[in-house]
């Protein structure tokens, strides 16, 4: 399933609500923020520490991309 986010921690209220059951794992296409905010609502979960082994996978696509850097490394092509 598709969602897409429509306003400030947005992601946070999705996951926050999410049906584990449902879900095998999360995947976010954005900057640094969304993944903050799906962790957050994990957090605030009724569920947190189920809810918190859920795997998220980020796509990349912000301008930055800190956590990318971060999670992946500095890749340099030869």
């Amino acid at each position: 399933m598709r969602i897409v986010t429509t306003h400030s921690k947005h992601a946070q209220e999705i996951a926050r609500a999410l049906p584990l059951d449902t879900y095998d794992a999360v995947v976010t296409m954005s900057g640094d923020g969304l993944v903050h905010e799906v962790l957050n609502g994990f957090a605030e979960h009724r569920e947190p520490a189920r809810a918190l082994r859920t795997p998220i996978a980020p796509v990349p696509t912000g301008s930055g991309n800190g956590l990318s850097l971060n999670l992946l490394g500095l890749h340099v092509s030869s």
